[in-house]
């Protein structure tokens, strides 16, 4: 059970990281 409250808690912050490197990141493709 450990495993999925440590999973459970980390996806979010994991998702949270992302949007803010994709923010900081300029868009090249368009």
């Amino acid at each position: 059970m450990v495993t999925l409250v440590y999973v459970i808690g980390t996806v979010p912050l994991v998702l949270v990281v992302v949007r803010e490197i994709r923010r900081r990141t300029p868009d090249s493709g368009s």
